[in-house]
């Protein structure tokens, strides 16, 4: 009688191991799973705030590209007036 116990209560703690050890692969999945979806969404906000960098840049150089021709006319109508 007692070997049948002891039979069964072996038998519940591997079954209780086994569902630890379950639960802890499910855990892991899912936090991998999220760790993912973080990564994804972090690449995906990089990738946007380096185009908005990129217009930005393209933008200040439009404007100092005007603020240059700009320049160069009031240089030449400055010329225009001396002569």
């Amino acid at each position: 009688m007692a070997e049948q116990e002891y039979i069964r209560r072996l038998q519940q703690e591997m079954e209780a191991e086994r569902s630890i050890q379950l639960e802890k692969r499910r855990q892991e999945k899912l936090y991998l799973q999220k760790m993912m979806e973080e990564n994804e969404k972090n690449k995906t906000k990089q990738k946007m705030d380096e185009e908005r960098q990129r217009i930005e840049d393209l933008k200040a150089q439009e404007e100092y590209q005007r603020m240059l021709e700009k320049q160069e006319n009031d240089r030449l109508n400055e010329m225009k007036k001396r002569e």
